[in-house]
């Protein structure tokens, strides 16, 4: 498949105006893809995006599966100053060589057509608190904390980061990492918890009697981000002077419980809703994290970046965003999901 093809018939996106930035967002049409591409734009890049999936007006390519010569031609002849990597496999289903493929080889793939562009782009990879793997409670996790994941997911995505920042380390690339947080708001995925969650409140009948929700048991104190902040770090990253940081943390500043916000979007929905949480015997806990939270001083002192949005406004605009506007078909919902 080619990697310039424009997807569902529409074009090709034309040329950057004389002095403008371009920047191609890997994964544009996913949840973290679409705010950080209309983060940029409003920032003032010319964004183009770039998945697997058929959209109109976007570039259309399997990244894993692409040779990184083609990508790189692919970079140059839209003139891409900045490459961002919002795509991957996030949520359960996979199988880990599936799962290894998409944030493992794609990634690859991306590090050596970056390398290879003429136009040497800045690359922007979204990493995951994940990689950290389990801390200690009550202490922050800085960027220099030992990374020892638990998941397949938490695993892969560290491959990626070492990934980049070996390639950044050798002067191959200009590459930042950026290790998100548990990212909530409006557009959050039906397979993620709070998205799961907001649909099947939505779906409640009002004025009826309650309706019983069970979830597994939400034992974990998490940090949880708002997806806007999430693009305002990446227009940081972006924007700053080179070699400013290569890995920073992106989170939202407080370990919050999870049964908290699960009460506060019962709330915010007004739905007759009774939560019941139940064990299901799988042992899955908050994805192998039962406390966490990420120092994020690299990188205000990289680009004065901060968390401007808690979770609570999250889940505010999660609920008046997409109520309603999609299937209610999940079950067995699980913390680790929240990310």
């Amino acid at each position: 498949m080619s990697a310039d093809r424009p997807a569902g018939g529409g074009t090709v996106p034309g040329e950057a105006a004389p002095g403008s930035r371009t920047a191609l967002v890997v994964g544009g049409a996913g949840f973290l893809g679409r705010h950080v591409a209309a983060a940029l734009a409003d920032g003032g890049f010319r964004v183009l995006t770039l998945g697997r999936t058929p959209r109109p007006g976007a570039l259309r390519a399997d990244l894993a599966a692409t040779a990184p010569g083609e990508l790189a031609a692919l970079l140059d002849r839209h003139r891409v100053d900045l490459v961002v990597n919002a795509a991957g496999a996030v949520w359960g289903g996979l199988d880990e060589e599936s799962v290894h493929r998409a944030n493992v080889t794609l990634v690859r793939g991306l590090v050596a057509a970056v390398a290879a562009s003429a136009r040497a782009p800045r690359l922007v990879q979204l990493g995951s608190g994940y990689e950290y793997g389990p801390t200690p409670e009550g202490e922050p996790v800085t960027e220099d904390a030992p990374a020892r994941p638990t998941t397949p997911y938490g695993r892969t995505k560290l491959l990626a980061t070492l990934t980049v920042l070996a390639a950044a380390e050798e002067g191959l690339i200009d590459g930042v990492v950026l290790r998100v947080a548990s990212a909530l708001g409006p557009g959050a995925p039906a397979g993620s918890l709070f998205g799961a969650l907001a649909e099947r409140l939505g779906a409640v009948p009002p004025g009826g009697p309650p309706a019983e929700i069970v979830l597994r048991p939400l034992v974990s104190r998490q940090d949880f981000v708002h997806v806007g902040d999430v693009g305002a770090a990446v227009l940081g990253a972006a924007t700053a002077a080179p070699g400013a940081a290569r890995l920073c943390n992106i989170g939202g500043g407080r370990a919050v419980p999870v049964r908290d916000l699960v009460r506060h979007l019962v709330g915010l929905s007004g739905a007759p809703a009774r939560i019941v949480e139940r064990d299901d015997g799988t042992g899955a806990r908050g994805g192998g994290l039962d406390w966490q939270l990420l120092d994020t001083a690299a990188a205000r002192a990289a680009w004065g970046w901060t968390p401007g949005r808690g979770p609570e406004n999250a889940l505010r605009d999660l609920w008046h965003h997409g109520r309603g506007t999609r299937p209610t078909h999940q079950h067995g919902l699980t913390e680790r999901d929240s990310r």
